[in-house]
């Protein structure tokens, strides 16, 4: 279930963002410090960031990003390893989907290392294809559409 961060949640959240391994941090477009993080949450209009409550427990993080300048927002998430191989991402996932669609976009974007086959596996299993673009970092960029939209058609 997606939820609101309470000041605890917050607190709870950046300690398992700081917590990460270094490669699994690259999907942060921004710091994991509290203060940044309760900045961000602020700023709905420009970036939706939620957070993934499973029976409270906190099972990983995510986030529609619709920045300024581009047309298709982009989807960043991880769960927290000892949560994975439990269907959390794919829950996940669906629920930041669906959220772009109630923010109206009409499809949504990601990148993903080919290396990361488990995540590459779950975005096909969810509709996600290749672009054919491929990031500056050696990612592949996918996209697939919401059952929403049109703001960016």
């Amino acid at each position: 279930m997606l939820v609101n961060l309470s000041a605890n949640l917050i607190r709870e959240l950046s300690q398992r963002l700081q917590a990460l391994p270094e490669a699994e941090k690259a999907f942060l477009p921004h710091d994991c410090d509290i203060e940044t993080l309760k900045s961000l949450l602020k700023q709905k209009d420009k970036h939706y960031y939620i957070y993934l409550d499973d029976s409270g427990k906190s099972t990983g993080y995510g986030m529609v990003r619709a920045w300024e300048g581009y047309d298709t927002p982009t989807l960043g998430c991880v769960i927290w390893p000892v949560h994975r191989r439990r269907g959390h991402g794919a829950r996940l996932v669906s629920e930041l989907i669906s959220k772009a669609g109630e923010l109206g976009y009409s499809s949504i974007k990601l990148k993903v290392s080919l290396k990361n086959e488990v995540a590459h596996r779950l975005y096909v299993r969810l509709g996600f294809e290749g672009t054919g673009e491929v990031a500056a970092d050696g990612q592949i960029w996918m996209q697939r559409k919401t059952d929403k939209g049109p703001k960016d058609a």
